[in-house]
């Protein structure tokens, strides 16, 4: 039975157990608002559980649990296996009170398809809203499972990128899901460019 609850910070080491790999064969590139669908051929690996690189548990433990010290994790949990986690900052950037940003949001290989990804970008976007955020930036993966999974949620591309996360993460897609609008007053409702 999979349980869904908040993490304390020092859980996100839990990684460890966790595998992050992907087949992808269709990724995005964006070009301002629009995104422009590509084939492509990537084998993303899972953590490196000894290193200490940009992709090892080691880095990204740390790198998470200093982001839920001043925010928010969430986790899906199969007895003591973390199946998915969540990680949620409060505000984007210090400076920018109403929008807040879904930093993290990883589940187990084995586990996809599921729902337990949108159950927690879910508890994530809730505990944004609850935050008084009246906006929620992810800085998303290209691959087209991460692009269309937030597109689902209602995310939108955008051409603001923050840039502490487009210096970080040059390739991802930036898209913004803003609280409280209806579909007619949505950016990308019905207005979306998909190359």
């Amino acid at each position: 039975m999979t349980i869904y609850r908040a993490l304390a910070p020092e859980e996100l080491g839990r990684i460890r157990d966790r595998d992050r790999s992907e087949r992808v064969t269709h990724g995005y590139v964006q070009h301002g608002s629009e995104i422009e669908r590509r084939e492509v051929e990537w084998d993303i690996p899972t953590f490196d559980r000894y290193g200490d690189g940009p992709w090892s548990v080691a880095r990204k433990a740390a790198e998470w649990k200093a982001i839920a010290e001043q925010s928010e994790a969430f986790g899906a949990l199969d007895s003591e296996r973390l199946l998915g986690v969540c990680v949620l900052r409060h505000r984007l950037r210090a400076d920018m009170v109403d929008m807040a940003e879904l930093a993290v949001l990883h589940v187990d290989r084995a586990h996809r398809g599921q729902g337990i990804g949108r159950r927690l970008a879910i508890m994530g976007i809730a505990a944004a809203q609850a935050s008084g955020a009246r906006a929620i930036y992810v800085s998303a993966s290209d691959a087209e499972r991460a692009v269309r999974f937030h597109l689902g949620l209602g995310f939108c591309p955008t051409a603001t990128a923050d840039p502490t996360r487009l210096a970080q993460e040059p390739t991802d897609i930036r898209m913004v899901l803003r609280f409280g609008l209806d579909d007619a007053a949505c950016p990308c409702k019905g207005n979306l460019k998909v190359r």
